[in-house]
C-alpha cells in the first residue's frame, strides 16, 4: 500500500471507529468491508485472472496458490487446447473466500473472564 492509501485507510478506520461509539472490532470489520469492496470495484472490470493476478488480489504467494489448485481447494479454468491457460474469475476468488473464513469468536463466559479479568 502506498502512503495516501494507508492514510485513507487509517481515516476510514477513524470514522468508523467514532460512528460506532469507540467499538474498535465493529470499526475495524467496517474498514475491511471498505477495503474488500474497493478491490471488489476494480476486480469486476477483469473478467479472468492470471494467476499473479489471483495470488495477488488473496494476497498469498503464487506458490501458495498453485498449492490450492494441486488441492483442489481453489476452482479455476483452463483456457486453450493442450495443457491450457489458467484463469480465474472474481466468484472462484470469492468463494475460496468466504469457505475459509473463520466462525465469528464465542462469547466469553463468566469463568473466562474472571480468568482473564476483564
Amino acid at each position: 500500500m502506498t502512503t495516501i492509501e494507508c492514510d485513507s485507510v487509517s481515516a476510514a478506520f477513524k470514522r468508523f471507529h467514532e460512528e460506532t461509539g469507540g467499538d474498535v472490532a465493529s470499526a475495524a470489520m467496517l474498514t475491511l468491508g471498505a477495503i474488500m469492496a474497493g478491490r471488489q470495484e476494480e476486480a469486476v472490470e477483469k473478467q479472468f485472472f492470471t494467476v499473479t493476478e489471483a495470488a495477488e488480489w488473496l494476497n498469498i504467494s503464487e506458490r501458495a496458490l498453485r498449492d490450492l489448485m494441486a488441492d483442489d481447494s481453489i476452482r479455476f479454468h483452463r483456457l486453450g487446447s493442450g495443457r491450457g491457460t489458467i484463469r480465474f474469475t472474481l466468484k472462484n476468488l470469492q468463494d475460496y473466500v468466504d469457505v475459509t473464513a473463520s466462525p465469528p469468536p464465542k462469547p466469553t463466559t463468566a469463568k473466562q473472564r474472571k480468568y482473564l479479568k476483564i
